[in-house]
């Protein structure tokens, strides 16, 4: 150890008997990233006081202090000396003491890539779409089995939207890389909560209440489809039509599609897609159907049928 960093570190261990402990961050806590996405958070105005593993001159910022700890085997905690450019790499976390220091600054680690997460590290979102409440969090993934990706969503509303139309989405993961939206595995137990920069996790946390009778569509509003022979449809996700279908057609790929199947029959002017089962379900005209919340179904109903020639 040179004599000036010696002096340094002795300096460092004088002001300590003057400090009082702290068990919050006394400045505006900010944080900052490590290239590999770990996150640290970042104290102005203190210090850890304790055994120093190791300095390391020339660091010229809190960001690259906390970079050179990310690199150290068990570093979670460092001391950034702006006056000096020395940033101190601290022994374990049991062993120091957070005090007040006008020289320094604190960095600890918060969480890396893949770490187990039980609450979001970022701010949530709330996200409302038709009749579903959900809640997105940046840079967090859920581990677990993907039910079926969705592809060319291009933003995580998108991807909360997608999922708020889908009978059992209960979590989904937004990449923004991919522009893919995956809809994961409903039981919550399966999944695993990471911290993960590369993507965006969503949950539900509210709903609708299933067959709540509606007097509008919920959310975003209803739609309009135009058959291939000029009917018009409005078309609600998550709504449905209760009452007995006068008829159920399988196979069918898309809300679109079904409209085209009830189109050209004088019998249908209310229809229901299930989404889940890709059934297309035909209801009576009169009286007219009750209007429900029903998730996964798209409520169907003609708003214009062409004039004949």
């Amino acid at each position: 150890m040179t004599r000036s960093v010696l002096v340094f570190a002795l300096a460092s261990l004088l002001g300590a008997s003057q400090a009082a402990g702290l068990t919050s961050c006394p400045t505006a806590e900010t944080q900052v990233s490590t290239p590999d996405g770990s996150l640290y958070a970042v104290c102005s105005k203190t210090d850890y006081q304790g055994e120093t593993t190791e300095l390391v001159t020339q660091i010229t910022s809190p960001t690259a202090c906390a970079t050179r700890c990310n690199q150290k085997s068990g570093c979670i905690q460092a001391v950034y000396d702006k006056k000096y450019s020395i940033c101190h790499l601290k022994g374990p976390a049991s062993g120091l003491d957070w005090v007040s220091s006008q020289q320094y600054t604190t960095i600890r680690l918060l969480v890396k890539p893949g770490d187990e997460i039980s609450a979001c590290p970022t701010t949530e979102k709330s996200v409302t779409s038709n009749g579903v409440t959900l809640a997105s969090c940046a840079n967090t993934d859920y581990q677990g089995e993907t039910v079926t990706a969705i592809p060319q969503i291009t933003s995580a509303q998108a991807c909360a939207k997608a999922c708020a139309k889908i009978a059992k989405c209960s979590n989904a993961v937004f990449s923004s890389a991919g522009s893919e939206c995956f809809i994961k595995n409903p039981n919550r137990a399966q999944l695993r909560w990471t911290y993960d920069p590369k993507y965006t996790s969503i949950r539900v946390t509210s709903e609708t209440s299933q067959a709540q009778a509606l007097n509008s569509c919920p959310g975003d509003g209803a739609s309009s489809i135009s058959t291939s022979n000029g009917v018009k449809f409005s078309a609600c996700a998550n709504g449905d039509y209760q009452a007995n279908s006068i008829d159920i057609l399988g196979n069918v790929d898309s809300a679109k599609a079904c409209a085209e199947i009830c189109g050209p029959r004088t019998d249908c002017s209310y229809a229901s897609y299930d989404s889940a089962y890709k059934a297309c379900h035909i209801k009576p005209t009169n009286p007219a159907p009750g209007f429900v919340f029903n998730r996964g179904f798209v409520s169907l109903k003609r708003v214009r049928t062409p004039r004949r020639a």
